[in-house]
Formats: C-alpha cells, sequence, structure tokens
C-alpha cells in the first residue's frame, strides 16, 4: 500500500471514501459503514497477492472476494499444505491460469491461504473447482466440470434453461 509514495493508498481512499493512514505496519481507517467494509475488503485482496486492477473490481457489486484456509482443511500440516497448493498452482502455474480461465475468476495462492475474486457464479464455481483438487480429483475431471458449468452458465445467461443442476 506504501509503494509509489502511497499512490495507491490515495487512489483508495480517494474511491472509497474512507480515511486511510498507513503508520509502519498498522493500517488505520476511519469512516462509516460501506467505505470502511469495502476499503477492508481491497486491503485483504491485495494482502493476498492480487494486483490493483483485480482488487479495485471489488468496488463493483458484482465481485467478491473468498478465502480458502489451508490450514483449516489440513490441520496446520505445512508438508500437505505445500503439496496441494502445487496441485492449484501446477507446473509454471498452468493449473492456476487454467482454473481461472475457465471459471473466469481470479486466484491468489499464497501462504496457507487460497483466495479467489470473482462475480458470484464464477467465484463459486472456482471454488468448487479448487476444493475437488484438494479432495484429490484428477485435473482433466475438475476442468471438464468448469467447462460443463461454464456452459451451463452461457445457456442460462441466454436464457435457454432455467437453472443449473449441482455437478
Amino acid at each position: 500500500l506504501s509503494k509509489n509514495g502511497g499512490k495507491l493508498l490515495k487512489l483508495l481512499s480517494e474511491k472509497s471514501g474512507a480515511k486511510l493512514e498507513l503508520q509502519g505496519l498498522t493500517l488505520s481507517l476511519e469512516g462509516d459503514g460501506w467505505p470502511i467494509w469495502i476499503s477492508s475488503e481491497i486491503v485483504k485482496a491485495l494482502s493476498y497477492g492480487f494486483d490493483e486492477k483485480t482488487a479495485f473490481k471489488l468496488f463493483d457489486d458484482e465481485f467478491y472476494l473468498e478465502v480458502m484456509n489451508l490450514n483449516d482443511v489440513f490441520r496446520r500440516k505445512p508438508k500437505l499444505i505445500t503439496r496441494y497448493k502445487a496441485r492449484v498452482i501446477g507446473e509454471k502455474g498452468s493449473a492456476k491460469q487454467t482454473l481461472e480461465e475457465l471459471s473466469d475468476a481470479f486466484i491468489a495462492v499464497g501462504g496457507d491461504t487460497i483466495a479467489i475474486v470473482g462475480k458470484f457464479e464464477d467465484l463459486q464455481n472456482a471454488k468448487e473447482a479448487i476444493t475437488r483438487l484438494l479432495e484429490g480429483h484428477q485435473h482433466e475431471n475438475v476442468y471438464k466440470f468448469l467447462e460443463r458449468r461454464r456452459f451451463s452458465l452461457k445457456r442460462q445467461s441466454l436464457g435457454l434453461i432455467t437453472a443449473s443442476k449441482k455437478e
């Protein structure tokens, strides 16, 4: 947030209407209701590794942030966390890139978390795909699941079907 002489912090403050002040490693937020909430969500997104452009999508009411804590899933076992993060990332980032492309969501993997930014349906599809990878499903099958979901959402948006069934 303090990069470029605090330009990002200033931009976030201007766009949200909240007063933000960074003192060392502490960020203080002042304001009421939505400006504080959206500022904190964007700061969280930035801290999970999303770039400014992706984090600022949260200003749009259609976008959400969700964080999956791998400590909750793997009971604080570092070797398991590392192995399953690698499954989500893939070789040279290929699995993560494919998940993002097929779900239309943005994914950040770091520390003991996997964070997702996206529109509600896209975020839910990405989360389900990641959960399936963490459960040990093969990448190919997870990608096929996302392709079916994408096709179903497209048909739904065109009015060809009324609701999609859970895969």
